[in-house]
């Protein structure tokens, strides 16, 4: 699957969960997948590229957690993971 674009490509949250896998983020401005309150993240094979316009490839915030395997975060302007 390829997700592309946006502010926030994936913008997840309220005690929600997110499970990625074989895909690829890209073409985002801000954040590649942003994660708030109580969410619960699992990437698995996934290629997160800022293409060296988007700021941040994950954001992992509000008490929310994640689980990252065998995947990429690349070509952001400011952090891979914040």
């Amino acid at each position: 699957m390829n997700i592309l674009g946006g502010k926030r490509s994936l913008n997840i949250n309220n005690k929600n969960s997110l499970i990625i896998k074989n895909s690829k983020v890209s073409n985002f401005n801000e954040y590649g997948i942003a994660s708030w309150t109580d969410v619960t993240i699992s990437l698995d094979n996934v290629i997160i590229d800022g293409n060296s316009q988007g700021e941040n490839g994950i954001r992992i915030a509000g008490n929310s957690t994640g689980t990252i395997i065998n995947s990429t975060v690349k070509n952001n302007t400011i952090d891979g993971i914040r």
